[in-house]
């Protein structure tokens, strides 16, 4: 909970710095958004890692393959990214850059997926 009140600060201070540099420097407030959003990401990162450990060792007792999990985690990971990415472009006012991540992420994401659908098709193949 102390993580969650932290990011509040860290946005509630952005937010307020942005809207007080708009109008003279908006290339300040810009900056000062993506500052936050990296600090933001900084404190997440203990939580993410625990999440990360908790769900492996999850899967290790349910015998689920660790390549799957990997790949599932991957994927969700790029999609986080992704979504982080296209709200920063769009808060700097780089619409079209932002939808340009967004085609790359769902590209990416469906590479990373091939070898879980090649897997699925290659185990349907064996039932028939």
């Amino acid at each position: 909970m102390s993580v969650f009140i932290k990011i509040l600060g860290i946005a509630f201070v952005a937010v307020v710095s942005f809207c007080l540099l708009k109008s003279t420097q908006p290339q300040i407030g810009n900056l000062v958004v993506v500052a936050a959003g990296t600090l933001i990401l900084i404190f997440l990162s203990d939580s993410m890692q625990s999440l990360v450990t908790t769900l492996f060792n999850l899967g290790n007792k349910s015998q689920i393959n660790a390549e799957v999990l990997s790949t599932l985690l991957k994927i969700v990971g790029i999609g986080y990214l992704t979504e982080y990415s296209v709200s920063l472009c769009e808060d700097c006012g780089c619409d079209s850059l932002g939808k340009k991540i967004e085609l790359g992420g769902k590209i990416v994401i469906l590479s990373t997926t091939l070898p879980i659908v090649t897997n699925i098709i290659s185990l349907i193949e064996g039932l028939l």
